[in-house]
């Protein structure tokens, strides 16, 4: 009755459907892992930019670089003419 599902053709379209499953599977929890990686540099960057305000010359001393990205710093000069 269903002898016509066991011709190549119908087997090549089912194998082509399953690997279009895996790959959307796949692809979604991607997705979920992207959404993970960019929800915590929002947080990163949130939390360095409500930081206090802090003055150029302490900012550079502190040491590690990783904290002054994104962080607001206080600078105080005079335009040259």
């Amino acid at each position: 009755m269903y002898t016509f599902l066991l011709k190549p053709k119908w087997i090549g379209f089912h194998l082509l459907c399953l690997t279009a499953i895996v790959v959307m599977i796949n692809l979604a929890f991607w997705q979920l892992r992207r959404l993970d990686e960019k929800q915590t540099f929002n947080d990163r960057v949130t939390s360095h930019t409500d930081a206090d305000v802090v003055p150029l010359d302490g900012a550079l001393l502190q040491g590690d670089a990783d904290d002054l990205i994104y962080r607001r710093v206080e600078a105080t000069g005079s335009y040259l003419r």
